[in-house]
């Protein structure tokens, strides 16, 4: 079970909580898909961008654009700026 399914599952777990882990989780997926392509990832948190960097490689993600977008305020912004 995923951070985002104990979350949901949870009648305490703040949303807000629930967003970042998927944003987190989408993030980490779009590293994944440029490390198997040899490409060295951003240091960026900007979803649309990593995911247009993919190319080819993420023709068959799950998320649309919007789905992208909406995740997008849940980034971590401390590390980098997005």
């Amino acid at each position: 079970m995923t951070m985002a399914e104990l979350g949901a599952a949870s009648e305490r777990a703040p949303g807000w909580a629930i967003a970042f882990h998927c944003q987190q989780a989408v993030e980490k997926s779009l590293k994944i898909l440029l490390v198997l392509q040899g490409v060295e990832p951003p240091y960026s948190h900007d979803l649309i961008y990593l995911h247009e960097r993919c190319g080819p490689f993420a023709t068959e993600f799950p998320l649309g654009r919007d789905e992208l977008k909406a995740l997008h305020p849940f980034a971590v912004a401390e590390r980098y700026p997005i």
